[in-house]
Order: structure tokens, then C-alpha cells, then sequence
């Protein structure tokens, strides 16, 4: 799968990572990839970001999954995006 961000609808160069996982070997044994990037950009007051993926196979999915009881978690969202103000210049 390839990740990367989009700024205003736009592709910004240099931001993409192409991540593979392990196939499953079995219908019952999935395989997992959390997948972390740090990408500092310049953005303008009403700028709106996005992350996009996409892959050949199609059999990538990215998963939400709801807390659980047995054993005890947390929900974990299907995609985090953490945006820090840096720095007026």
C-alpha cells in the first residue's frame, strides 16, 4: 500500500511511503501493519488536509475496530493525523 498527503486536494510531493505486509497464511491468521510517518509542511489559514492511500491488490483495508471486554481495550480508529503549529514565520 502507498500512503501519502494531500494538501487543499493537491498531492504533495515527497510525502509518499509504499508499506508491505506479510500475505496471511491462513484464512484465520490475518496480517497487521501500523503504520507511523512524520511530515512537516507549510499550511495557509483555511488549508484543509488529507491522507490517501491506495493499493494494487485491493485487498487492503483500513480497519476501525470497537473496544472489546475480554480481553479489556480500547476502540483504535482507523487513522490518527496529528497536526502541530510549529511556528509563525
Amino acid at each position: 500500500a502507498w500512503i501519502w498527503l494531500r494538501v487543499n486536494g493537491v498531492d504533495v510531493p515527497g510525502t509518499s511511503s509504499k508499506f508491505d505486509v506479510a500475505a496471511r497464511k491462513t484464512a484465520l491468521i490475518h496480517s497487521y501493519l501500523i503504520a507511523g510517518l512524520n511530515i512537516y509542511v507549510r499550511l495557509n489559514a483555511g488549508d484543509y488536509v488529507e491522507l490517501a492511500w491506495t493499493s494494487a491488490s485491493g485487498n487492503v483495508v483500513v480497519a476501525t475496530y470497537p473496544p472489546e471486554v475480554a480481553p479489556v481495550r480500547p476502540a483504535s480508529p482507523s487513522l490518527i493525523l496529528t497536526v502541530t503549529f510549529v511556528s509563525a514565520i
